[in-house]
């Protein structure tokens, strides 16, 4: 079993080659899936961050090199007028998300591409051992108004 995310900065564990077997098995699974399977571009960046990922090349996860490295940008493009990469995140968490759902797949290995990064994460816990979600929040109290003291009470 994976321990923890090799995402997160700081962290210098490092996955055994039973553990890439296990990952690279999983990709497969997801790529062969119908979320992945008609979506080119979202199986081209999930392989790629995966592979990136697993092979701790922590600098191709940029934003920019996968732009270049995948869809085929320049290297010097602009990313703020170019946002395939930010899309294709996007649509590739969606399609992750949509897979992990389906009861079948609950307790299999996640891999998942957390927001606001590249650098997909491997968590030791599946979605079969998490706690069940708790009681939503109470709602915040309703204040209480207050008559200023200078408007006066009107009553019909």
């Amino acid at each position: 079993m994976l321990r923890g995310s090799i995402a997160e900065p700081g962290h210098a564990e490092s996955i055994s080659a039973h553990d890439h077997a296990a990952v690279h098995a999983q990709l497969a699974r997801l790529l062969e899936s119908p979320h992945f399977r008609n979506s080119k571009r979202s199986q081209a960046l999930l392989r790629f961050v995966v592979q990136a990922a697993l092979a701790g090349d922590q600098n191709s996860l940029k934003e920019r090199c996968i732009g270049a490295a995948v869809f085929g940008r320049e290297p010097a493009y602009d990313t703020a007028q170019d946002p395939i990469v930010r899309n294709a995140a996007i649509e590739v968490r969606k399609r992750l998300a949509q897979y992990y759902l389906e009861p079948e797949h609950a307790a299999e290995l996640r891999i998942e591409l957390p927001s606001g990064s590249y650098m997909p994460a491997f968590p030791a816990e599946s979605a079969a051992t998490e706690p069940a979600a708790t009681e939503p929040a109470a709602p915040w109290p309703k204040a209480k108004r207050s008559r200023s003291p200078s408007s006066p009470s009107v009553r019909p």
